[in-house]
């Protein structure tokens, strides 16, 4: 085939899946809050992206069909899975993170229809109804959906003599691309040229360490649905034996996999068969998780019974005034109960219920675990992240305080993601725009700046380091703190497309002069992603009128759980010194006033430039 005909045909099979509409689809229902759910969140929260949305997918749209699209190189970041063993997850830029969905969404009616059985699941951005939707593998709001989860061991343990508990040793890290591609292939009438640009965008999103070729093993790991219906269609054959030998009395959320049968010798020929079939995939199962209970250790270990009275008495503190005595009542009780779950062995899936007991205590406004908190953060990974909700919620104190510093300085914060969810617990709580708890937080700079993963040769600071010291500076730091930190910690976001996204957004904050000079920086460092922040900060400052979406962006009213956050506080800075004329600007600036009860913002925005 010439090449100019294959060429015409390749933008043809590309111009029906990359459609305008279709990619505007992605980014607003998958993409967009994909990227806010991400470890490490985003500064200028991309509305360099949303606000100039359709002609930015014109753009990426064009050069995907002239055959010049490139991806960016994605950010590779850290989360600890227990003792310091870390996986790693990668922060695709916002176009590449378009592509892939809008794609997959193109493929998944195809893969859903080829799927074997009912009860395997993956999603958890589209819309979850019931425990079918729940996954227990990544970072999704499972306490919301956690409780169904235990009808079904119920009904396991009730139909039963005993419960398989199981799952896919390393999955993501060692699954073969090649056989992904033919498992994809499989599943319909896919256009060759569709499936060569799918993979050469996981390719580009792949971890190499010092130039490595790439071993054709692993799909990377996103915060978005894509690559998980991709990893889930790779199950099918898994789901085959599970219904041949369960009749269906089985639920795989991803890789994890539940399922009753009648005796041992079943469940052994269970395991056996599902070794057999993940061998041929190029898989295996985790023998170190891997466990045949009986029915009464089914329910034990997962916690039944504990869940229950909590799924009964969150409700209660949800549809219960904090006022009456009820509510008195159901904090004694909650309070009771905790202190006999405290002392129990911590077996099974006592991490969830610990999960739980932290939600509960922070609807309460209650500091009842806060003694735990200090040992939990430094053994258990998994527990850091509602840790930080529960102290968002229940505000600053010293004690807390000292507890998040301590954390920080102890040696115990490796990842990436256990630094952001301190920080962005420290950032959400009501600030001082001076004060002793300001100097404490502004002090933790040149700690936090080394935290995370791998330093940057040369530099000793870490992308994950720097962008948390970049949002500690922008919401506590003084406009020079802020300079002579982006000064000091340059050789690194100059090299980092995501560190410079933030330093980027943050440059509003600056002095005029210093605010110059390091947008000259982000000027000469070509890193697009920080150059496409400075247009649309300077796009706003040329605004004269107000216009509907970025009013509503800035006057969204926040509630307790979700305090007004830092990145429009820095919007409405520049938003108030642009063009608006001088009555526009004075309702503005008095609504802002009304809406930010931050003292921290409040300087921000009053501050002069």
């Amino acid at each position: 085939m010439p090449v100019s005909h294959h060429s015409a045909v390749v933008a043809r099979d590309l111009d029906t899946v990359f459609s305008i509409p279709r990619m505007r689809a992605a980014w607003k229902n998958t993409v967009r809050p994909g990227l806010r759910r991400q470890p490490l969140t985003d500064l200028h929260d991309f509305l360099d992206v949303h606000r100039n949305l359709d002609s930015y997918l014109l753009t990426i749209r064009t050069e995907v069909l002239a055959g010049q699209y490139r991806p960016l190189p994605p950010e590779i970041i850290l989360i600890e899975k227990r003792d310091g063993i870390p996986r790693r997850m990668c922060l695709p830029g916002p176009a590449d993170a378009i592509l892939l969905q809008t794609v997959v969404d193109v493929l998944e009616p195809a893969i859903k229809t080829q799927q074997p059985h009912p009860n395997a699941y993956y999603s958890r951005s589209h819309a979850p109804q019931s425990a079918r939707d729940v996954d227990s593998t990544f970072a999704y709001p499972w306490w919301i959906l956690w409780p169904e989860f235990q009808k079904r061991i119920w009904q396991f343990a009730g139909a039963y003599n005993y419960v398989v508990v199981t799952d896919v040793a390393n999955y993501f890290d060692c699954i073969p691309l090649l056989s992904l591609r033919n498992r994809i292939a499989s599943c319909g009438a896919f256009k060759e040229t569709v499936l060569d640009f799918l993979f050469f965008l996981l390719d580009a999103f792949t971890w190499r360490p010092f130039y490595m070729p790439n071993s054709g093993v692993g799909l990377p790991q996103l915060n978005f649905d894509a690559p998980r219906l991709l990893a889930h269609a790779y199950l099918f054959p898994v789901d085959e034996e599970l219904q041949r030998r369960t009749r269906g009395d089985f639920v795989r959320w991803m890789d994890d996999i539940n399922c009753g049968v009648a005796d041992i010798g079943s469940a052994r020929h269970l395991l056996r068969g599902l070794e057999t079939v993940l061998n041929s995939l190029g898989l295996r199962l985790n023998a170190g998780k891997t466990t045949i209970l009986e029915a009464r250790q089914a329910l034990t270990h997962f916690w039944v019974t504990e869940n229950r009275a909590l799924t009964i008495l969150t409700n209660l503190v949800k549809g219960t005034n904090p006022r009456s005595p009820l509510w008195y009542k159901v904090r004694s009780l909650t309070r009771k109960r905790y202190s006999k779950f405290r002392r129990k062995p911590k077996s099974g899936h006592w991490d969830k219920i610990y999960k739980r007991y932290f939600t509960l205590f922070g609807l309460l406004r209650n500091e009842t675990l806060q003694r735990d908190v200090p040992a939990l953060l430094d053994n258990q990974s998994g527990l850091r992240e509602p840790i930080c909700r529960y102290y968002t919620l229940l505000g600053p104190n010293r004690i807390r305080l000292k507890h998040l510093s301590d954390f920080l300085k102890s040696g115990h914060c490796l990842d990436d993601a256990s630094l952001f969810d301190v920080v962005r617990t420290l950032v959400a709580w009501r600030g001082q725009a001076q004060g002793p708890r300001r100097d404490a937080v502004v002090a933790l700079v040149p700690v936090v700046c080394r935290l995370g993963s791998e330093a940057r040769p040369g530099t000793g600071f870490t992308v994950a380091g720097v962008s948390s010291a970049v949002w500690l500076l922008a919401k506590y730091g003084r406009p020079d703190e802020l300079s002579a930190f982006l000064n000091s910690s340059e050789a690194l976001w100059m090299r980092s497309s995501w560190a410079a996204r933030q330093v980027a957004a943050a440059t509003p904050l600056l002095r005029e002069s210093e605010r110059q000079q390091v947008e000259n920086r982000i000027i000469r460092s070509g890193l697009v992603e920080a150059l496409r922040v400075l247009a649309n900060l300077d796009q706003v400052r040329r605004i004269s009128s107000l216009d509907p979406q970025l009013k509503a962006y800035l006057l969204h009213p926040p509630t307790t759980e979700h305090p007004y956050p830092l990145e429009k506080a820095i919007l409405a800075r520049v938003v108030l010194r642009s063009r608006l004329n001088k009555t526009e600007r004075g309702t503005l600036r008095g609504a802002m006033q009304k809406l930010i009860g931050d003292p921290s913002y409040l300087s921000i925005i009053r501050r002069r430039p």
